[in-house]
């Protein structure tokens, strides 16, 4: 009995160690791409240069005229009875 758990606990030691060591690893290459991508931004920063152009903006506002339709063409609400109108009660 205490040699299966003795071999359990040595099994789990050896697995944690494993993830240790690929997690330090992997922070390694966060650390490795951070660094590089903070470089490329310095040395892009001392470039300088122009500024390509941007899109240009409309300024004008167009007005739309009349009554508020659907993509069907139907006025809503602007008679008393047909499509559109009335309350949505069904009997």
């Amino acid at each position: 009995m205490q040699r299966e758990q003795a071999a359990q606990q040595v099994a789990q030691e050896q697995q944690v160690a494993g993830m240790r060591a690929e997690q330090a690893e992997r922070i390694g290459g966060i650390r490795a791409r951070g660094q590089a991508v903070a470089s490329s931004l310095t040395i892009l920063a001392q470039q300088g240069g122009e500024q390509g152009r941007t899109a240009a903006v409309d300024t004008t506002r167009r007005s739309s005229k009349g009554a508020k339709t659907t993509q069907a063409s139907l006025r809503m609400g602007s008679g008393s009875y047909g499509a559109g109108s009335g309350a949505n009660i069904s009997v």
